[in-house]
């Protein structure tokens, strides 16, 4: 295996290091904003965050033609860790505690990413809730309860029973 992917590898290594990093960053204030409910504020960060998920697109391409070229090369990996698994003892070894870092922090992002995903959807049902229960003033709608006394028929195209 040519050395040439050590370098390549650590490179990228470095990229990934670095949006990991605005990541970090970003979540970090994302979740205050959410934590105070500061929904204007948390609009502002949706270009920063459109940026870092490009960068990261643009990143994920290059590995994977870092990884086509390796395969080129006679390497049999199909991730940057079997293929730093295929370089030489030392290379290998080098690169080792960044990759468990870089593992590491996608982990954690993954996490934070889930959670923020969570509140945020369940804000917006509760949101929707409060909604339906002002328009309705604390009463079910009428939609589709024939059971109750006055409750309108459904016409032919909206009828549940046929």
């Amino acid at each position: 295996m040519p050395a040439q992917f050590s370098g390549e590898i650590r490179r990228f290594l470095h990229d990934l290091d670095n949006i990991q990093s605005a990541f970090e960053e970003l979540f970090g204030r994302k979740r205050e904003l959410l934590t105070a409910a500061e929904a204007a504020r948390l609009v502002t960060l949706a270009d920063e965050e459109a940026s870092l998920v490009e960068r990261m697109q643009r990143l994920i391409t290059r590995r994977g033609r870092l990884l086509i070229e390796a395969r080129t090369a006679g390497s049999k990996a199909d991730s940057l860790t079997g293929l730093a698994a295929e370089l030489p003892e030392d290379e290998r070894e080098s690169l080792r505690p960044e990759l468990s870092e870089a593992r590491r922090r996608t982990e954690a992002l993954r996490r934070e990413s889930w959670l923020q995903w969570i509140v945020a959807s369940r804000t917006f049902r509760h949101y929707s809730d409060l909604l339906e229960l002002m328009a309705h003033g604390g009463r079910e709608p009428a939609t589709y309860d024939g059971d109750r006394p006055g409750a309108p028929a459904g016409g032919a195209l909206l009828d549940a029973a046929i």
